[in-house]
């Protein structure tokens, strides 16, 4: 697939050994191989869906994307190339503009309202 077919990519987050980075679009995950520049479609299992993330973050072989709507966890294979289980630790009625976020010191920090709205409402 030409990296054309990529619309509005939109989170990128680096590996924690720095040799390659996730990048989410609207269709699928990329991972990008920092050394030699190729990128692979992360493959997904059991129709996982990766269409709506507005942000990535990795952490311990797992992409957390940051959602309108949720926070979701993406869990790899071992060898990083496959997403092969899907959680949701949390999601509400206060999801209700883009989320964001980043990990630090062995938590996720994130907003859930991040006021983005506001820029369309001046």
């Amino acid at each position: 697939m030409s990296p054309e077919v990529f619309d509005f990519l939109n989170g990128i987050t680096n590996s924690e050994d720095n040799n390659s980075l996730s990048v989410s679009s609207v269709r699928d995950i990329l991972k990008i191989n920092l050394q030699n520049k190729e990128y692979t479609v992360l493959k997904t299992i059991n129709g996982i869906d990766v269409t709506v993330i507005n942000g990535l973050s990795f952490y311990k072989n797992r992409l957390i994307g940051h959602e309108s709507s949720k926070a979701s966890v993406f869990c790899l294979n071992e060898n990083s190339n496959e997403i092969v289980k899907h959680e949701v630790p949390d999601t509400k009625d206060e999801f209700d503009s883009s989320t964001t976020g980043e990990v630090g010191n062995g938590y996720f920090y994130f907003i859930v309202n991040s006021q983005i709205q506001a820029l369309f409402l001046r």
